[in-house]
């Protein structure tokens, strides 16, 4: 198209052969000779690109082979491998069989051990009826201890106050006994001293004389 153009262009001006038409169409010429050129190029760059399109088909082709062994190698490999599923489900039916006499044996096994449940319940139920009872007699022995203990406590009272109704308190240290060799004593007059019941014999009332706070007691 672009080529018969150029030349109907080259007609018209020979038939006018002044030198102003030659210019302009050697213009037009040269203005059509770089559009060709620029086509040109565009059909090469898309020349380029059909190719490198046609090398990365050729590598998917390539790379489609490659996937297409592996996959043969693949379907090998499950073949075998549905072989060896194939033995294993003959022997889960095996297992299965014996599961299910195990199964059985433990279902009467399970029989059993309910009946040994209920006899086991009912003596854990005879066994709580006299624990009651036996808590019940317990109970009462303690209570009745207790009584007994009070009553015992009340007469060692007794027992106790029996000194304090007789005593008759001391006059003097000479009076007093103690296995302590100096006591605390409430003399007959109310006073309240200290009596040595060791020292020669015994009988002294300590005194004390306090000259300062450093100052030992001497009797």
């Amino acid at each position: 198209g672009r080529f018969d153009k150029m030349n109907e262009m080259l007609t018209i001006t020979v038939q006018s052969p002044t030198l102003d038409d030659l210019v302009k169409v050697i213009q037009k010429v040269q203005r059509q000779a770089e559009v060709d050129q620029e086509s040109v190029r565009e059909n090469q760059r898309k020349l380029k690109t059909i190719k490198e399109d046609l090398d990365t088909k050729q590598q998917d082709i390539i790379s489609l082979k490659d996937n297409m062994n592996t996959t043969k190698q693949y379907v090998k490999n499950n073949n075998k491998d549905l072989d060896a599923k194939q033995q294993d489900i003959i022997s889960l039916k095996d297992n299965m069989n014996t599961t299910e006499k195990d199964i059985i044996r433990i279902k009467e096994d399970v029989y059993t051990n309910q009946e040994n449940i209920l006899s086991i319940t009912e003596n854990i139920d005879t066994n709580k009826h006299n624990m009651s009872s036996l808590l019940e007699n317990l109970t009462m022995v303690v209570a009745n201890v207790s009584t007994a203990f009070l009553e015992v406590q009340n007469q060692i009272d007794e027992v106790n106050k029996l000194p304090q109704r007789y005593f008759v308190p001391p006059t003097s240290c000479r009076n007093v006994t103690s296995p302590k060799a100096r006591v605390i004593v409430t003399l007959a007059s109310g006073l309240k001293v200290m009596c040595d019941t060791k020292t020669d014999g015994g009988g002294w009332i300590i005194f004390q004389r306090r000259i300062n706070g450093k100052v030992d007691f001497y009797r």
